[in-house]
């Protein structure tokens, strides 16, 4: 069981989510994307780890030499070129064009385990797949899969069990499939949050740190980590 101890500012796991009901050409589709951010997380030029992946081809012309490329083949339900956006100012200035419609930040996950997840899963991902790993391409992924798959190396399904247990909700044992829909995705972030804000909720402190909107420096905070 988790406890108060076991979160620390320093395991914010910031996940922002871009629903669909408010895509411009898809609404209610099920059409958005899932990006992940750990602040604490930072590269040898300073950067802090963000995971966002794309099709290159539903990107624009500036953003294509800015991200990290996977994948080189083309086609219906199969892989196709894809880049990692290295910083949220790329996914909300330039990719999505607007705010995440959903904010939340987790402090009881591994970091450490998501990072190292990532650089498992990118050193052999063949690309972008929007139906994300298959019986026919395993080594594919989604944003939201990619991101969801993230999560569940850092913990998440254990939040999530142990928040059912909260509130008296039978477990039979059974897992999801790797959630491949934004909007799902988003669902089950409100439930762990709710976990976490109730059962742990020492962790209330932390929440006005973080900027959200403006993406890169803690120095102009202007919007909030969601709370419940």
């Amino acid at each position: 069981m988790y406890n108060c101890e076991k979160g620390s500012v320093d395991n914010r796991v910031i996940v922002r989510v871009w629903t669909s009901d408010k895509h411009p050409t898809h609404q209610g589709h099920d059409v958005g994307h899932v990006s992940i951010e750990i602040p604490k997380i930072v590269d040898e030029n300073g950067k802090t780890f963000y995971v966002s992946l794309w099709p290159t081809r539903a990107l624009p012309q500036s953003l294509l030499s800015q991200g990290d490329e996977v994948g080189d083949s083309m086609g219906l339900f199969k892989p196709e070129p894809g880049k990692n956006l290295t910083t949220y100012a790329k996914d909300r200035y330039h990719a999505e064009n607007r705010s995440p419609e959903v904010l939340y930040c987790l402090y009881h996950l591994d970091i450490n385990m998501i990072f190292t997840e990532f650089n498992r899963i990118t050193s052999s991902l063949d690309g972008w797949n929007i139906l994300g790993p298959n019986l026919l391409h395993s080594n594919t992924h989604s944003c939201a899969s990619l991101a969801y798959t993230l999560l569940m190396s850092g913990g998440i399904e254990e939040l999530r069990i142990n928040n059912k247990r909260m509130h008296e909700k039978s477990i039979d044992g059974s897992k999801d499939s790797i959630p491949n829909n934004p909007d799902r995705i988003s669902e089950i972030l409100g439930e762990v949050k709710l976990y976490e804000a109730t059962a742990l909720n020492c962790t209330h402190e932390y929440e006005p740190l973080y900027p959200g909107d403006i993406g890169e420096t803690f120095s102009l905070p202007r919007s909030k980590c969601t709370l419940l």
